[in-house]
């Protein structure tokens, strides 16, 4: 009896031993919000990186949706800048003939939030680093354009009643990186303009807002033709309105990641 009670002690001790030395699981913290993730390309995760060289034929998104920008013509590739954002790596656009293709899904979203890490490294012309294919769809005049005019970051759209551009002078200058954010609500009617975390402009009343948000060009302006040149490093879409808690989440992931000053708060 005493050692049948022995050897039950010593195997108590051992198993508490063993849970005590065995490593804890952890699940990986997911540094932005899931819901309504569509879009997530991170030029710093070179596990979603296809290359040749240090050119980029294929960037994978990373939301789980299957999206990939890609670009089929070895001549037109983007190339992968290591160390281009404050030691993070991004995707380099030439301003000339680089573009990377996101497909015709084209699918629809009465409310979205766009979000990116860039920088240009020309701002001599109203360049878009990102079109979506609204205006290619029959009966459907609403494209929306994000990129750069001057040293302004704009949101530019072609409604069928109006064209207007969101953005002010924010001090943006060649080969300075920021953080743009771009939220829309066909259902209010109302576009809100953000950079590195702070508001800007807001538009509202808008009629024929766009709402197809999958699907276009990054570093092509497909109406104009004219192309993107700068630095590309993350670029996120959501399927609906953050809230305020959710942007500011992200955008100061993004801000901490990649060393940007937080804009005053407004």
């Amino acid at each position: 009896m005493f050692n049948r009670l022995l050897c039950f002690s010593f195997l108590c001790v051992c198993a508490m031993l063993a849970a005590f030395a065995a490593p804890t699981a952890t699940t990986p913290t997911f540094p932005v919000p899931k819901d309504g993730l569509v879009i997530w390309l991170d030029a710093s995760d070179t596990a979603t990186l296809t290359l040749q060289g240090t050119s980029v034929s294929a960037w994978k998104d990373k939301s789980g949706s299957g999206i990939t920008a890609a670009q089929t013509d070895a001549t037109l590739c983007p190339q992968l800048i290591k160390n281009a954002l404050n030691t993070q790596a991004a995707v380099r656009f030439n301003g000339t003939t680089q573009y990377l293709d996101l497909g015709n899904k084209g699918e629809l979203a009465q409310e979205y939030t766009i979000i990116a890490v860039l920088q240009a490294t020309q701002l001599a012309q109203q360049e878009a680093y990102f079109t979506n294919r609204q205006f290619f769809y029959e009966g459907e005049s609403s494209p929306l354009y994000l990129g750069f005019t001057q040293n302004q970051p704009f949101a530019y759209y072609n409604t069928a009643s109006t064209s207007f551009v969101l953005g002010k002078d924010s001090g943006i200058s060649a080969n300075v990186p920021f953080l743009q954010t771009l939220q829309a609500s066909a259902k209010t009617k109302t576009v809100t303009f953000f950079v590195n975390g702070g508001r800007v402009n807001e538009t509202k009343d808008i009629t024929n807002l766009a709402t197809r948000v999958l699907g276009g060009y990054l570093g092509f302006d497909a109406e104009t033709k004219d192309h993107f040149g700068g630095d590309l490093a993350e670029f996120i879409v959501y399927t609906r309105l953050l809230t305020d808690a959710e942007r500011k989440q992200v955008e100061g992931y993004l801000l901490k990641k990649y060393g940007l000053t937080a804009a005053p708060a407004n």
